[in-house]
C-alpha cells in the first residue's frame, strides 16, 4: 500500500468532521432527492480520492478495440512531493487536504443541477474551512 498511515488517518479525520454536513447539505437542497443515494455520494467521493492519491488503482477509460497500453490513463499524476511513511510535512498535508477538497466537491456536488451547484460552492467554501478553495 503506497499510501501513508498519517495520510489515511488525515482523510479518516476530514470525513468524519465534513462528510455529514455535506451529505445533509445535499439531501436538503436537492432537487433530484432520490436519483443518488447517499452511498453513491460517498462511493464517488472514494474513487476520487483513490484515483488523486494512487493513480495505479484509478479505474482506466479504454475502449474495446484500444489495449490498456495504448490508452492513457486519465488520473495519472505525477505527486509534487515523494510520500513519507514516517511524517507528515506541511506540503503533503495541504495536498491531502485539496484531495479531500476536490473529491468532496465533484462527490457530492457533481450530480447536482446547475442552480443548486451555485449554492453548493458557497455552502463548500465556508463548510470546506481548513481549505483554500481555488477560484
Amino acid at each position: 500500500d503506497s499510501v501513508p498511515v498519517w495520510a489515511k488517518r488525515h482523510l479518516c479525520e476530514s470525513a468524519d468532521k465534513y462528510l455529514e454536513g455535506g451529505l445533509n447539505w445535499v439531501k436538503d437542497h436537492s432537487k433530484f432527492k432520490n436519483q443518488i443515494t447517499e452511498l453513491q455520494m460517498v462511493e464517488s467521493i472514494c474513487q476520487f480520492i483513490t484515483a488523486l492519491i494512487e493513480p495505479q488503482k484509478a479505474p482506466s477509460f479504454q475502449s474495446m478495440n484500444q489495449s490498456k497500453d495504448s490508452m492513457p490513463n486519465l488520473f495519472a499524476v505525477q505527486l509534487p512531493f515523494e510520500w513519507s511513511a514516517e511524517e507528515a510535512t506541511e506540503q503533503n498535508v495541504r495536498f491531502v487536504d485539496m484531495v479531500f477538497c476536490l473529491s468532496f466537491v465533484w462527490g457530492l456536488g457533481g450530480s447536482l443541477d446547475s442552480t443548486t451547484r451555485v449554492k453548493f460552492d458557497l455552502f463548500t467554501r465556508g463548510h470546506l474551512d481548513y481549505v483554500t478553495v481555488p477560484g
